[in-house]
């Protein structure tokens, strides 16, 4: 009976902690997901900053070659241009912190499969465990069920033994009756022995 509520608990224990890690576990994919898209994302937004920069590059260069044209062009060009190299700093700066960015989401998702890795790996070793434990209380139960089936053949052993005794005893009750019968006549035959004697030697006189 204990043995077996061991087992019943042993196998509840095990059923919710299974659930528990599968949870986790699920919890972790949705979040790995999530961190995948916003790489993506960031990926996508990164390619189309790159091509700003170049665009602006471009802008740049031929607003370069406007200013040669004249003293008047080139004073609108300065400006033009000044504000071109500010936009393609914004743009680099940008393109840096999204680089950054870019770097600390694929550190997050490595650490996010690590992590789901782990309580793969965690999950598969209870299992071990749990099969583990149950093989050793099999074990103990086939021990259990030897040591019962011995202690019957003992008993049956000991019953076997007392009905042996008891006939044994019944026997040596009737020899001693068969006894006793065999000297009462034998007292008998004395008796009648010595009368017959007496009369002989009556007789003789």
């Amino acid at each position: 009976g204990n043995e077996n509520d061991k087992l019943n608990n042993t196998m509840s224990l095990r059923d919710e902690t299974i659930k528990a890690l599968t949870a986790d576990i699920s919890s972790l994919r949705t979040q790995l997901q999530s961190v995948t898209d916003e790489k993506n994302m960031m990926e996508k937004s990164l390619h189309q900053t790159q091509l700003q920069v170049v665009s602006l590059e471009q802008s740049n260069e031929s607003q370069e070659k406007v200013m040669t044209q004249s003293d008047l062009l080139r004073k609108t060009a300065e400006q033009g241009s000044s504000e071109a190299r500010k936009n393609l700093e914004d743009q680099r700066t940008q393109m840096e912190e999204l680089r950054q960015r870019l770097l600390e989401v694929e550190a997050e998702t490595t650490k996010q499969r690590d992590i789901i890795a782990k309580y793969q790996r965690d999950r598969q070793e209870m299992k071990r465990r749990i099969k583990s434990k149950v093989d050793i209380i099999k074990q103990q139960e086939e021990v259990l069920t030897q040591k019962e089936n011995e202690a019957t053949e003992l008993m049956r052993q000991i019953q076997e033994t007392t009905v042996e005794k008891n006939r044994t005893q019944n026997e040596n009750i009737a020899r001693k009756k068969e006894l006793n019968d065999v000297r009462g006549k034998l007292e008998e035959s004395a008796k009648l022995l010595e009368s017959n004697q007496q009369v002989i030697t009556w007789l003789n006189k």
